[in-house]
């Protein structure tokens, strides 16, 4: 019976560190994504700015 009690205390903190690990992985990744979101509008500003002097990208 003893070890009968001790196996459910033993079975709630997986499931917890395996959710924590997830939900770590879900931040990092939003995080990269909104890193590479930033950059790519940072380079594509500066690309118009570069290019609109020269009268390319499509203006009328």
């Amino acid at each position: 019976m003893i070890e009968a009690m001790t196996t459910p205390s033993e079975v709630p903190p997986v499931p917890s560190a395996r959710a924590s690990g997830i939900w770590r992985m879900v931040l990092i990744v939003v995080s990269v994504q909104l890193v590479l979101i930033a950059a790519a509008s940072v380079f594509f500003t500066a690309m118009g700015f570069a290019n609109a002097g020269v009268g390319s990208c499509g203006g009328g």
